[in-house]
């Protein structure tokens, strides 16, 4: 995955094949969007499930780690008290 940087959509159709030895965020087919930028973002969408996408960044010679994003189809919040207290127990705000 990290040789993936050219701005473009790109896929994988099996799961033997996204191994954590290759840098996929989990063993599991999906498809890739790589946008450029001032450096490069990828964003692996799992397959079959619209629920389960990550993200990451290349930026000064290193990649960040993976992160899985949570939206209205797979938080593990019920309330948005509940992601207010989570965001402010990260030290983030909105």
């Amino acid at each position: 995955m990290n040789t993936y940087q050219t701005a473009g959509f790109y896929y994988q159709t099996a799961n033997a094949d996204a191994s954590s030895g290759t840098n996929y965020p989990t063993a599991q087919a999906g498809s890739l969007i790589v946008q450029k930028s001032a450096g490069v973002t990828q964003q692996y969408h799992v397959y079959g499930s619209a629920n389960i996408i990550y993200i990451r960044a290349y930026y000064n010679s290193a990649w960040s780690p993976w992160r899985l994003v949570y939206h209205t189809g797979n938080s593990p919040y019920d309330t948005e008290a509940e992601i207010d207290a989570a965001v402010a127990n990260n030290g983030y705000s909105i």
